[in-house]
């Protein structure tokens, strides 16, 4: 159950990356929407992807990723306590 919860913490890293780069894809075809823009656009959301593996699996290779998603978690906890 524990590897369930490991994979689950990765993919979360893995999707935050995915999400600001279609974030970044999408406010650039609002500015120009051209069909060859569109590989443009592919490869801004494919780099994201990529960068958010990397990113989870650097994180993986110093530790637990359970482990960095409840400390970014605990010191939201903390700022709002205080």
């Amino acid at each position: 159950m524990d590897k369930f919860f490991e994979l689950v913490a990765f993919l979360r890293i893995i999707i935050s990356s995915l999400l600001a780069s279609a974030i970044i894809a999408l406010i650039y075809y609002i500015f120009t929407p051209d069909i060859p823009n569109i590989f443009v656009i592919i490869g801004i959301i494919f780099i994201g992807l990529v960068l958010g593996i990397v990113w989870a699996i650097n994180i993986k290779k110093k530790g637990s990723v359970d482990t960095f998603l409840s400390q970014i978690y605990t010191d939201d906890v903390r700022q709002n306590n205080e």
